[in-house]
């Protein structure tokens, strides 16, 4: 085999993985179409359904709500318009709802192998990063981050300070925390050329200014409420240790560089690093996003939070993927012993995540035609509660409550009811407001509510009397999370769920709730002064 078949190979093989996240896509398809919505429920992760519930409001109400009463901003702007969009066009039934987000993310993820092979000249780095199961949240999920690896390419691509100021501004708009990109790019790039370029923050400030005045307005705060709740009773500092969440995803990292020495050595190929840049700026990100929500944000990190190290495997990847076309060039064949066995090896390395994906895509898909059942999770029981709930056929402004792991749940419960997330992610100012004074059960007091719905692996018990803390997901809050108190009478459903780390659901009839023992309130308060014990406890992890 000639060197330019062989490279012709080589092309050829990167070109036809785009493949690969179409097979996911259409597996996710036919699932929706094919099977029940508890089956497939958690295609879409529980806060993707938070966007989906207020695009269907903002075309069926004109309101911006997840369901009645509220108006909230507890959503990145760029991606929340986007599905509000879609919905109008397409409509808002819940099976149209979620076969629009599964194609509006497969679209970003499609668009980014494309322009990772018009810049780059390969898309295989794309596909593994994207079909990943270190990365899924970020990508395939219904997340607004489906986007962020297009129009961070888009930045780092741009030469032009409008064009780079139009990505800045996308890249903001799809997630806040991402003018951290922004910021780091422009850093190591000021480093590298010793010069300052600031010209594509004329488009990009005016942005910024408009995205916070436009909030200030309507919502009475220049940036998401979810944001906000999630500093309640912050301690600066104490949540530090969310950092280290980090280092599981950059192993990932470290097999790509293992690889990547690996090929190179086998062919006595040291790499120049085509992408230093890019790869400094994604290593600054790191520390800029941890240190970030270390000392503002109370709460853990989530998958999709994790963009920035999905955008540094992509560059790290394409390091690997130029050394394996220069050990190609080289040797003269993809076949030569000494090329192939260190690239069989690298595959090994780098391909056992994306497989993850693909094996857990196709037993979704095919799973039912099996005879197998659906898995119990959260998410599966938030669909048959919310079946449950409309086969009673309860009055039209029947009104539920519900914290953690509500997404689905509201969702699909739909906008017939009045619902309030009591984490306040999808909440009003005033509930914020309320919560930053320890206030927030007063709040809930002053709500009609009728069903009080919550999913624990532990409850506070005191004789016949539980204990529910609210919210529970801050690793640091000494203020804000409350105590509300229910007599197992006050029960009116219940289901254990879970396997080996079973969990609770109750539905407790809110307005039968009764006041906490003294030492229950005690035990609560001890536990709330403690970091991370409230979340521990409550979810046993």
């Amino acid at each position: 085999m000639s060197r330019n078949s062989s490279l012709n190979l080589l092309k050829q093989i990167d070109l036809s993985l785009i493949f690969v996240p179409v097979l996911v896509f259409v597996a996710g398809v036919y699932s929706v179409l094919s099977y029940p919505p508890d089956w497939w429920v958690n295609l879409v992760y529980d806060d993707g359904y938070y966007y989906l519930g207020i695009a269907r409001s903002l075309v069926a109400d004109g309101r911006s709500w997840f369901l009645p009463p509220f108006v909230t901003n507890g959503y990145q702007p760029l991606w929340q318009v986007v599905l509000w969009a879609s919905a109008s066009v397409f409509g808002i039934s819940d099976i149209s709802l979620v076969l629009q987000v599964l194609c509006l993310t497969m679209l970003f993820v499609v668009l980014f192998c494309v322009m990772s092979r018009i810049r780059y000249g390969f898309l295989a780095p794309a596909v593994v990063v994207t079909v990943n199961s270190a990365f899924d949240e970020v990508a395939l999920r219904g997340l607004e981050t489906c986007m962020l690896p297009l129009f961070a390419l888009g930045y780092f691509s741009s030469r032009d300070w409008r064009l780079k100021g139009v990505f800045a501004s996308l890249l903001f708009l799809t997630r806040l925390d991402a003018l951290a990109l922004v910021a780091a790019a422009d850093f190591v790039n000021t480093v590298a050329d010793r010069r300052v370029a600031v010209r594509h923050y004329l488009i990009l400030v005016p942005v910024v200014a408009a995205y916070a005045a436009l909030n200030l307005f309507f919502f009475q705060t220049p940036v998401p409420v979810s944001g906000l709740m999630k500093s309640v009773g912050n301690v600066p500092g104490e949540n530090l240790r969310i950092v280290v969440t980090f280092l599981p995803k950059l192993t990932y990292v470290v097999l790509i560089v293992a690889a990547l020495a690996l090929v190179a050595a086998a062919n006595g190929l040291w790499p120049k690093l085509r992408y230093r840049r890019e790869i400094a700026s994604m290593v600054l990100v790191h520390v800029i996003v941890g240190l970030y929500y270390g000392v503002m944000s109370g709460w853990p990190l989530w998958g999709w939070y994790f963009w920035p190290s999905m955008l540094l495997a992509y560059y790290v990847l394409l390091e690997l993927m130029h050394v394996v076309e220069a050990a190609c060039q080289a040797r003269g064949s993809l076949f030569q012993p000494r090329l192939l066995v260190p690239l069989l090896a690298a595959v090994a390395l780098v391909g056992v995540k994306p497989a993850g994906v693909l094996v857990k895509t196709a037993q979704i898909a095919i799973g039912p035609r099996s005879g197998a059942s659906a898995e119990e999770t959260y998410g599966s029981v938030n669909v048959q509660l919310a079946e449950e709930f409309k086969r009673q056929g309860l009055p039209a402004d029947t009104y539920f409550a519900m914290g953690d792991r509500s997404g689905s749940f509201g969702f699909f419960l739909g906008n017939g009811y009045r619902f309030f997330q009591t984490e306040g992610l999808v909440g009003p100012m005033a509930y914020y407001l309320a919560m930053r004074t320890d206030r927030g059960a007063d709040f809930l007091e002053t709500q009609p509510i009728r069903f009080f719905i919550t999913d624990r692996a532990h409850y506070l018990e005191e004789g016949d009397t539980i204990g529910v803390m609210e919210p529970i997901q801050a690793l640091s809050s000494r203020i804000g999370p409350y105590l509300l108190c229910f007599s197992k009478s006050a029960i009116v459903w219940q289901r254990t769920y879970g396997g080996s780390l079973p969990q609770q659901r109750y539905v407790f009839d809110f307005p039968a709730h009764v006041a906490c023992p003294a030492t229950m309130q005690a035990d609560f308060l001890a536990m709330r002064s403690k970091a991370r014990a409230v979340r521990s406890f409550s979810l046993n992890f």
